[in-house]
């Protein structure tokens, strides 16, 4: 609740009172994750990895495959955040072998994701429209935030192709979806939009959208 918030302070509090209680080697996992989520936050990568490795080591030895898997995300993120593209395609590996063990769509989603973002971001725009496809199709109905955020993801794909009716219809498709959604959904959604109205020289029109997102 205080990420959501944006207390990354308290969070962090939280997350350390959290890994101080732990008894048993499930929840000091737990802990060590909840404390790489707000470390995250905070774009303290070092000590991300430390304690997301922690919590792959405490996950495996207690044959937890979900916790498993949620540590090495978070991994593939640093990763991602940093530029480290070859660093994301060796993770994902084991991570989709291990989703697809488990039936765990969610992990398989984001798997597809990461790649998917590689691909556009190294301009292999067939792929990566491939790749958000497969994402956004078996991403659960119950994650509706991480399918919007993977649907944000495949417009910017539209756009760079200068398929602006597309990417505005695909656009205007998902507002109610994130209508729904946090600020920071929100902001992303008029600031994408704001780019393809500025890319096709409708400035008035990019200038309220990026109005809204600010």
């Amino acid at each position: 609740a205080y990420r959501k918030a944006e207390m990354t302070d308290s969070a962090k509090a939280v997350a350390e009172r959290l890994l101080r209680d732990a008894r048993t080697d499930g929840e000091r996992g737990h802990a060590h994750f909840a404390l790489a989520r707000v470390l995250f936050d905070l774009h303290n990568y070092d000590g991300v990895q430390d304690n997301a490795r922690q919590a792959i080591l405490l996950a495996r030895a207690a044959g937890d495959t979900a916790a498993w898997i949620r540590g090495a995300e978070i991994l593939c993120e640093v990763d991602m955040g940093l530029d480290r593209f070859t660093a994301v395609k060796e993770r994902d590996g084991p991570i989709l072998a291990l989703a697809m063990a488990t039936n765990d769509s969610v992990a398989l989603s984001n798997v597809y994701n990461n790649l998917a973002n590689i691909h556009y971001l190294h301009h292999d725009l067939d792929s990566a429209h491939w790749y958000y496809d497969k994402a956004i199709a078996i991403m659960p109905v119950r994650k509706k935030n991480d399918r919007l955020v993977i649907q944000l993801n495949q417009v910017n794909i539209f756009i760079e192709e200068e398929r602006y009716d597309l990417a505005l219809a695909r656009s205007d498709a998902i507002r109610s979806g994130v209508q729904a959604g946090g600020a920071l959904l929100r902001a992303h959604y008029y600031n994408q939009r704001g780019y393809a109205f500025y890319s096709m020289g409708r400035y008035r029109d990019a200038i309220a959208e990026f109005g809204r997102s600010d």
